[in-house]
């Protein structure tokens, strides 16, 4: 692991997802790493920019934890424009990482899809980034937009407004987003494919 790769990992100003990666033995014992991962006065590591989990043991190594400091790892504290986690203190960053390379994921790109998953599903991160594929999410829209421009992609010669009847019907856009299998969160509509 060069210095080089360090900063860069360290650096980031992505969004996705840096954490600080705490050891419990750390911890308890107040050691040097008691504080969790730190390079030249930087704690937080961009998962989204790490190649394989041998590139962050790799990093851990060179950090200087030992290999007991390395057995019990958490995730001391962690920052994200998008994911929100709970219990980080049972979550090994090593779980996360591996299903971000698994499921191919950019969480700096489809961290507000992923977040609309936990939050609808009641999964954990892993879970969410594994299921992500079975989803679409547009951002911003409301259940109602999401319907009118579903209708619109569909039925893009159909003119509602010039149709005989059309001050007699019309489309109610919230009940069919109550009925189809979308989930409305403040980001925008999660779809189910």
């Amino acid at each position: 692991m060069t210095n080089e790769r360090m900063s860069e990992l360290f650096s980031s100003d992505n969004k996705g997802l840096r954490v600080c990666i705490g050891s419990w033995k750390a911890y308890n014992e107040g050691g040097e790493h008691g504080l969790g991962t730190c390079y030249k006065g930087t704690y937080y590591i961009d998962l989204t920019m790490l190649e394989s989990e041998e590139e962050l043991a790799e990093l851990l190594i060179a950090l200087g934890w030992s290999e007991a400091e390395r057995e019990e790892l958490f995730i001391q504290d962690y920052e994200s424009e998008y994911i929100t986690l709970k219990g980080c203190d049972y979550i090994n960053p090593f779980s996360i990482l591996k299903a971000i390379l698994e499921s191919g994921i950019d969480l700096n790109e489809e961290g507000a899809k992923v977040a609309a998953i936990m939050e609808y599903t009641g999964k954990s991160l892993e879970e969410s980034i594994t299921e992500a594929d079975d989803y679409d999410f547009y951002e911003g829209l409301t259940g109602e937009e999401y319907e009118e421009q579903l209708i619109a992609d569909c039925y893009p010669e159909l003119n509602f407004d010039n149709l005989p009847l059309s001050r007699y019907i019309t489309i109610d856009y919230e009940a069919l987003a109550r009925d189809d299998d979308i989930y409305e969160t403040d980001d925008g509509v999660l779809v189910g494919r």
